[in-house]
Formats: C-alpha cells, sequence, structure tokens
C-alpha cells in the first residue's frame, strides 16, 4: 500500500506514483491543495481513494485496514 500526497516539494505523487506501480501495489492519494489537472491526473490511475485534507483519521484508518487486508 503506498500513501502519496499529490503536491510533493519535487514532484507530484502522481509522478512517484508511475514509477514504482505495478498491478499489485494500491495507493490511497491526498491533497490539501492541487489543481483539477492533477486530480484528473491522479484518478486516471485508479487509486483506491484520493482524500481531501483535512479528512477524518477514522476514515484513513478504515481505508488502510480494508486495503490491507485485501
Amino acid at each position: 500500500l503506498l500513501v502519496l500526497d499529490l503536491n510533493l516539494p519535487d514532484m507530484t505523487g502522481v509522478n512517484v506514483y508511475s514509477h514504482v506501480a505495478d498491478e499489485h501495489l494500491r495507493c490511497i492519494f491526498m491533497t490539501a491543495e492541487a489543481t483539477e489537472e492533477l486530480i484528473e491526473q491522479a484518478m486516471q490511475l485508479h487509486p483506491l481513494r484520493l482524500l481531501r485534507k483535512p479528512f477524518e483519521v477514522k476514515l484513513f484508518r478504515d481505508l488502510v485496514r480494508s486495503a490491507v487486508a485485501a
């Protein structure tokens, strides 16, 4: 399971995921600020979820538990 922010200092979370992705790697993206274009790029990668900050810790915990159990 990979949890990535869309806005990173040197590249986007989409770039990171594109470099390491394989058919078994699942991803949760998160962002406080992202352009609609970047969000569209992220969604084309079929993440488990894209969370907008702030989000509820319980939601995040449940997503992680579900992803790890699958």
